[in-house]
Order: structure tokens, then C-alpha cells, then sequence
């Protein structure tokens, strides 16, 4: 039987690299269908589109 955990998930690899660079999770929120999850660093907050991998807006607070 072969594990389902051979092979790495690569559908959020953006996110963990996002993640590995000292971003942290402040929320997720979720409106229908689309997944957003607001990350903050220091001053900046992003907002990442976890439907499509990819940052919506970037600013600093």
C-alpha cells in the first residue's frame, strides 16, 4: 500500500513560502467561494487569495 504522504503537496507551496519568510496568520476569512487569509510582518499586512495562490494587496499599516 503506498502512503498518501510519498509525494509533497505543492497546492500552497506560495503560502508556505510566504510563511517561511516570517509572515504569520493574523485571520482567515472566507466570504462565498473565495478564501482570504490576512497575513501580517512588522508594520506590513498582506491579504492572500488562497483560491489562486496569490497575493491580493500589500500595504503598511
Amino acid at each position: 500500500m503506498k502512503s498518501k504522504e510519498s509525494r509533497p503537496e505543492t497546492k500552497d507551496s506560495n503560502l508556505i513560502e510566504i510563511l517561511n519568510s516570517g509572515w504569520v496568520i493574523r485571520k482567515k476569512h472566507i466570504p462565498r467561494c473565495k478564501e482570504y487569509i490576512i497575513l501580517v510582518r512588522g508594520n506590513e499586512e498582506m491579504i492572500y487569495d488562497g483560491d489562486n495562490q496569490r497575493i491580493v494587496s500589500l500595504y503598511k499599516r
